[in-house]
């Protein structure tokens, strides 16, 4: 098959050298990926926050990535395109979700030394407190604008605005960057030299250039330096495990269990509240 049909940039997820003596991974669990859109709000968010990218995941396998996107805390499948040839190797080449315009593969050394039972844990941890939410208020991302100070004030009423139109019955989670970091902070793998010491919430995509991770250049293939392709599917991923390149079933189902459950809590607060008035009268 030929690659001009595929997207512009791609993912390396493995590699075999053509002699068959040498096999190697690409995408590991615990890298971080950064990436742009096209779009205007990417492309806002890139612009107010001051770095090359607008958005930020985990990968939690080579997969699989679990991402704040701008809806809902949850995963998404990274879809294997199939094999294709580069140079000396034969690679495994996937797309990202959501086809971005640029990415790249971050990597934080103190990796090395995590297990895959730790790296779990960790996520498993994260996922308790945040998935299925949805995503951040924007108020909170205001402070992190990489703009003058003079222009903060309007930044700042602008994200509360947004905020107001979006409602405040949302299950308010974590932003896409501060996601990431959170899962750093369980791992206990610092993202930044102190002083001063930053949490999770202090953390912007910007930020996490600049940080303790490493790029990754042979990770992102693009598509120019590729021969033919040798197309295969996604292990069947998509239908058996309820993830896909657009979403997480899982997730939405858990966010409408969360919905669920604070609107109980609401009504039982309600409720005690009526029960309390009618003893005192």
């Amino acid at each position: 098959m030929d690659c001009s049909s595929l997207p512009p940039l791609l993912l390396r997820t493995a590699a075999i050298q053509l002699d068959g003596l040498a096999y190697s991974n690409g995408v590991r669990f615990g890298d971080v990926l950064l990436s742009r859109s096209g779009d205007k709000d990417s492309q806002m968010i890139q612009y107010l926050g001051g770095g090359n990218y607008s958005h930020a995941a985990f990968f939690v396998s080579s997969n699989l990535l679990f991402e704040s996107d701008g809806k809902i805390v949850g995963n998404k499948l990274v879809r294997n395109l199939g094999w294709a040839r580069r140079g000396a190797e034969e690679i495994r080449v996937a797309e990202v979700p959501g086809n971005p315009v640029e990415f790249a593969v971050y990597r934080h050394p103190g990796m090395v030394g995590v297990s895959p039972e730790q790296f779990n844990a960790a996520v498993d941890a994260e996922m308790q407190v945040s998935y299925g939410l949805e995503y951040s208020p924007l108020r909170r991302l205001a402070p992190l604008a990489n703009v003058p100070g003079l222009v903060r004030p309007i930044v700042e009423r602008i994200a509360n605005l947004l905020d107001r139109w979006s409602g405040e019955k949302r299950l308010k989670g974590p932003f896409c960057s501060e996601l990431v970091a959170r899962v750093f902070e369980r791992l206990a793998l610092r993202l930044f030299a102190t002083p001063p010491p930053r949490d999770a919430a202090g953390v912007s995509v910007a930020a996490l250039e600049t940080s303790f991770l490493e790029l990754q250049p042979d990770v992102t293939v693009r598509r120019e330096e590729l021969g033919s392709l040798r197309p295969s599917d996604a292990f069947g991923l998509e239908g058996l495990l309820g993830y896909s390149s657009e979403g997480d079933r899982h997730a939405q189902e858990w966010q409408d269990m969360r919905h669920l459950s604070k609107s109980l809590d609401e009504a039982e607060a309600v409720l005690a509240r009526l029960t309390q008035r009618n003893r005192k009268a």
